[in-house]
């Protein structure tokens, strides 16, 4: 088949926008992972999953043994972003850390896997996704910072920044959200989260530390990218441009990483991977070189709050790849490759203006 002519025939949407045609496909084909995406989302959905015809989820941080069952799905040899939702033990009841845009992708996760067992086309049917609003207030309420942060937090791959050097670094501490470490002679704090602060999350969270006081925050994360030029688990990427909801959100004038010699890109925030279809990515990288569900949502938080925010990430995947060979399904096995970009990366942080 031709892939050109296929893709002319796929209607592309704006997702936050158009939320009928949310996620609509046929095939896995259609799928910027194609062959991949079953194993992808087999590694994300609850281990109980397939023992249940129905479910809801509920957006509510439950932990307690007492209350539900954790999936053995959980990645518990990581040290953050290894807590997925959990399951009721009395029904079909999922629970997720609350978030609009976490909300979206579990949906759109359990939609696929179902229907994708049951041997339905289409593989989702928006019909069946029922989604509530999520109230900034509520993902405020259950992030439980923890008290001593710097005036400079970093957030994502913070393990690995720690381990790099870890002599300049106090121990870990811990509460029931967060890992959280000083650096001895700067006012730094990398900061760790055991659940996924996925999509708006993100900006809530951005938003609350600047409540706490801290004025510059950094993201050192992970996307995708629509351009075969950027290397996966190869290349380190930075930017001060992306597209949210309809609109462009510029942070130039706040953008922490703005002399950093690294590929500046334009970046879209999707609140799902599930939404990146072929039909999509073939619309979206005309204007854009990135897609991940954090960053839009952090520098627009903030510009609102007046402080500086930068990202510096890594590449995993071309989602137009055809052989799909380096991607979300399989990142585990290129670990070896990405410690070498992570020595790349302390030279490029401590060219911060942090220190």
């Amino acid at each position: 088949m031709n892939l050109d002519i296929y893709i002319s025939n796929l209607k592309c949407f704006e997702p936050y926008l158009d939320t009928n045609t949310i996620f609509q496909i046929n095939t896995d084909f259609e799928h910027t992972m194609s062959s991949s995406l079953y194993a992808y989302v087999q590694n994300k959905i609850h281990s109980n999953c397939n023992q249940y015809a129905h479910f809801t989820f509920n957006t509510a941080y439950k932990r307690d043994e007492t209350e539900v069952i954790k999936s053995s799905n959980e990645k518990t040899d990581k040290f953050f972003n290894w807590q997925r939702p959990t399951l009721d033990k009395n029904k079909s009841d999922y629970y997720i850390f609350p978030g609009q845009d976490y909300l979206i992708h579990y949906n759109l996760l359990y939609n696929y896997w179902v229907n994708k067992l049951r041997k339905h086309t289409p593989l989702q049917n928006p019909k069946h996704i029922k989604i509530n609003k999520v109230e900034f207030n509520t993902i405020w309420d259950n992030i439980n910072l923890p008290n001593k942060l710097g005036n400079t937090v970093i957030l994502g791959y913070v393990k690995a920044i720690k381990d790099l050097e870890y002599e300049e670094w106090e121990e870990f501490k811990v509460n029931k959200q967060f890992g959280y470490c000083n650096h001895l002679s700067s006012s730094v704090t990398l900061l760790g989260c055991y659940h996924s602060y996925w999509g708006d999350i993100s900006g809530v969270l951005v938003y609350k530390l600047a409540a706490y006081g801290v004025r510059n925050i950094l993201y050192v994360g992970k996307l995708g990218s629509l351009t075969p030029e950027l290397k996966a688990n190869t290349d380190l990427i930075t930017g001060s441009l992306s597209y949210l909801k309809g609109s462009i959100i510029d942070w130039s004038s706040n953008n922490l990483c703005k002399e950093l010699d690294l590929p500046q890109v334009r970046h879209y925030s999707l609140p799902s991977t599930m939404l990146e279809t072929k039909a999509w990515a073939i619309k979206a990288r005309t204007e854009f070189d990135v897609v991940d569900p954090e960053i839009g949502h952090m520098a627009q938080q903030a510009l609102q709050c007046g402080i500086n925010f930068g990202y510096i990430h890594l590449v995993t995947d071309y989602l137009l790849s055809e052989n799909n060979y380096e991607g979300l399904h399989n990142e585990r096995e290129f670990k070896s490759k990405r410690e070498k970009v992570f020595i790349q990366l302390k030279q490029h942080l401590y060219n911060l203006p942090i220190w």
